[in-house]
């Protein structure tokens, strides 16, 4: 049998980026504010750099939350 390169799973990397995202201090944001320059700007302060992926989720959150509004007629 000829000798063939390993690939990667799908999962290998989430898991390892889960595992060194579990290191972290834990997300905390004390405080949130607007741009000056652009009121459509909303300026979330974090205690430590956020990753992608939590950068991913939050948004995935406050879409949801957007979407959620719309349909009480907030």
């Amino acid at each position: 049998m000829p000798d063939t390169p390993k690939t990667e799973t799908p999962h290998s990397r989430p898991a390892l980026r889960l595992i060194s995202a579990a290191k972290q201090e834990p997300l905390r944001c004390p405080a949130a504010g607007r741009d000056a320059e652009n009121e459509k700007t909303l300026c979330l302060y974090f205690n430590r750099r956020v990753t992608d992926d939590e950068m991913r989720f939050l948004h995935t959150v406050i879409r949801q939350v957007a979407l959620m509004r719309e349909i009480d007629g907030h």
